[in-house]
Order: structure tokens, then C-alpha cells, then sequence
């Protein structure tokens, strides 16, 4: 039975593998929109985690609060952790 689920987010989508981006571009983005909070929602193969790391600490650096739930609760989801 396929179930569907809704997360009710707002907000911009700024994707990290088009156009040739390094996730410094990504964070610096990011950076430009002036937003307090950013989900992160980037692959669960072995770069998508590192990625995620990354681009979390560089965010932490500059103070907006980097979100990791859904990555994580979806990645549970799928069997990926």
C-alpha cells in the first residue's frame, strides 16, 4: 500500500548538483537569501552524507541554523541509516 506524506515547508529550493556548483557555492547562496533555517535534503549515498556534513558546518559557521531532520527521518524511511 503506498502511502503519501506532506511536510507543509515553505520556501526556496536551491539544488546543489545543477549547474556545476561546489556546495562553498551552495552555502554562499544560501547566505545571499537571508534565511534564519535551511533544510538540507541532499543524497543518501556516501557524498550526499558528507555533503551534508559540509555544507551543515559551513552553514553553523555563519549562523543559520542548518535542519537535518527530514534528511534524516526520510533516509530511516527508505532503509538508507
Amino acid at each position: 500500500m503506498l502511502q503519501h506524506y506532506k511536510i507543509w515547508v515553505k520556501g526556496k529550493i536551491i539544488s546543489a548538483k545543477t549547474g556545476g556548483k561546489s556546495f562553498s557555492d551552495v552555502v554562499y547562496f544560501v547566505e545571499k537569501t537571508k534565511s534564519p533555517e535551511v533544510i538540507l535534503m541532499l543524497d543518501f549515498d556516501r557524498r550526499g552524507e558528507e555533503g551534508t556534513k559540509r555544507i551543515k558546518q559551513d552553514l553553523e559557521k555563519i549562523r543559520i541554523r542548518p535542519n537535518t531532520k527530514f534528511w534524516y527521518d526520510l533516509s530511516c524511511l527508505t532503509g538508507e541509516k
